[in-house]
């Protein structure tokens, strides 16, 4: 076979996988598809996305390909009590998961966050978040005690709040567990 062939026969097998080699850092761009609604109206499932591993600092509002705390396979938080309780969850699960998630950075280390309907507030003040889709009827859009955003983590979302399971149920993510920053639909 001829190498330009094995070279589109690769790119096509990393759009139907998560990442390129399954690695936590692949090194180069790659391409996820979005996984769930969990990101409407910003992206829509099943697209694909370009994924950027550009080694620059996260900031609020990125859109990032993750691998979320372990928890995020059962919706467990580290401490069971949390979200019931009021607070997001704060304390995630310490495995990582293998899954790849698609969600929006909201929360950065020593951040205070809570959650009221639907919106993020960061040190008591409301986030602009025009991307948002909200949802009367979610049942964790409403979790008005504060928790902080330890060292080393990030607290993620989906902009649909009401039919997103992220850092509100299993807690923030270690930002080594960042995989890229999307950058947009691939092939644009």
């Amino acid at each position: 076979m001829s190498r330009k062939l094995w070279t589109v026969l690769a790119v096509m097998g990393c759009g139907l996988i998560a990442g390129c080699g399954g690695s936590n850092s692949p090194g180069g761009p790659f391409t996820v598809r979005v996984p769930s609604t969990a990101m409407l109206p910003t992206y829509r499932l099943g697209e694909r996305l370009a994924v950027r591993p550009d080694g620059r600092p996260i900031r609020r509002n990125d859109v990032v390909a993750l691998n979320p705390p372990k928890g995020a396979d059962s919706g467990a938080c580290g401490i069971p009590q949390q979200p019931a309780d009021g607070h997001p969850c704060g304390t995630p699960t310490v495995a990582r998961s293998s899954q790849v998630f698609v969600k929006r950075v909201v929360g950065l280390a020593g951040d205070r966050l809570k959650v009221i309907r639907g919106r993020t507030y960061i040190d008591g003040r409301a986030a602009r978040e025009p991307f948002i889709s909200d949802d009367p009827g979610c049942e964790i859009c409403n979790l008005p005690k504060e928790i902080a955003v330890p060292p080393g983590y990030v607290f993620v979302v989906g902009d649909n709040r009401g039919q997103s399971a992220d850092s509100r149920l299993w807690g923030p993510v270690r930002t080594r567990w960042i995989l890229g920053r999307v950058v947009g639909p691939a092939g644009r």
